[in-house]
């Protein structure tokens, strides 16, 4: 048992070298914390407003997430050791992943021409999009996209009627 405590906790990530896990707890609000898999060294990472969907960076030492800390939801990235966080986004985004090769992060967000949901791939370091694909609008949300682990495709869940299937998009386009 790593925690232990009457706090609602979800979504763990283990870091690539298996010393933390991080995950949200609704601890004083819905932050993100890390505890070491010991379970000792317990830290909050964030205090913003609802940080959700941790996902922690191929050589280990940030993690990106979704926030409403500046009003409404971007993606923020922060020092595994803790620290100020950095804004990714300038649009609404969520459900991020980053690329195996710790250059790229994909996520849900909506297109500004159209409003209509898009995978946005933009650099890990922040500034302009590099990419965005359209998805139905039977979008799963909460399966998020998810690298390949060649990085070179993104996975995503898509819901028409009853049934739920799972679909690739190729970054090259396509």
């Amino acid at each position: 048992q790593l925690t232990n405590d009457a706090h609602l906790k979800y979504a763990p990530v283990v870091s690539p070298n298996g010393r933390y896990v991080v995950f949200v707890s609704q601890s004083g609000g819905v932050h993100l914390w890390r505890v070491d898999l010991d379970s000792s060294n317990l830290v909050q990472l964030t205090n913003g407003n609802y940080d959700n969907s941790p996902r922690i960076s191929p050589d280990g030492q940030w993690v990106v997430y979704s926030s409403y800390r500046s009003g409404k939801l971007m993606l923020w990235k922060v020092p595994i050791g803790g620290g100020e966080p950095t804004q990714l986004t300038e649009r609404f985004a969520t459900e991020p992943d980053i690329s195996p090769d710790g250059k790229f992060v994909a996520c849900f967000a909506n297109d500004v021409e159209t409003g209509k949901t898009v995978i946005l791939v933009l650099p890990f370091t922040g500034g302009t999009t590099d990419k965005t694909f359209p998805l139905p609008s039977t979008l799963r949300w909460s399966s998020g996209p998810r690298w390949t682990p060649d990085g070179r495709a993104v996975t995503y869940v898509d819901g028409r009627g009853e049934t739920t299937n799972l679909w690739l998009q190729p970054f090259s386009g396509g």
